[in-house]
């Protein structure tokens, strides 16, 4: 059992985040390399792209590379390395450890007070999170002992309640 001592977030931080600037990369190196040839890509083709991206990042918790292909009729893939993935998408993790930061420090807290890191939310399965926060966190232990996923549905639903002017009783 776990308590929330205090919480810091950005409800723009996510794992969508990751997507979003992968696929930006993809359509940038897109517009380099293969525009000319095959055209303008349509939106339902960056639509589409998203969700490949998405499907990539996952992979890439695998594997050391993966090949987007855009869609049938055009004869380009991108393909990324979990190495570049990682470098893409480093800011963004770094922006959650300096939440976490700022977390640890509003609840009167210091890194000493702490004895464990648990991992909640699905882009903590990409191993980049857990190496930087051993790196920023060096003397705590890492867990990965909850779903993450079930463990953010049930805090979206503490917080939304805590939020709620009605209070329910049984």
């Amino acid at each position: 059992m776990y308590s929330v001592l205090a919480y810091e977030y950005d409800l723009q931080l996510g794992g969508n985040d990751f997507d979003r600037l992968i696929r930006d990369d993809v359509i940038k190196e897109y517009k380099e390399e293969a525009e000319d040839k095959y055209g303008e890509l349509s939106k339902r083709d960056i639509d589409k792209l998203l969700k490949k991206c998405e499907d990539a990042k996952i992979v890439l918790r695998a594997l050391l590379e993966w090949d987007i292909v855009i869609n049938d009729d055009i004869y380009w893939t991108y393909n990324l390395y979990l190495g570049h993935m990682n470098s893409l998408i480093s800011d963004k993790i770094d922006e959650s450890i300096r939440l976490c930061d700022e977390a640890i420090a509003r609840a009167g807290l210091t890194v000493n007070d702490i004895d464990e890191i648990v991992l909640v939310g699905g882009s903590t399965r990409l191993l980049i999170v857990e190496e930087k926060l051993k790196r920023h966190f060096p003397q705590l232990v890492i867990r990965q002992t909850v779903n993450p996923d079930e463990c953010v549905a049930v805090g979206a639903a503490k917080y939304a309640y805590a939020l709620s002017p009605v209070s329910y009783t049984h």
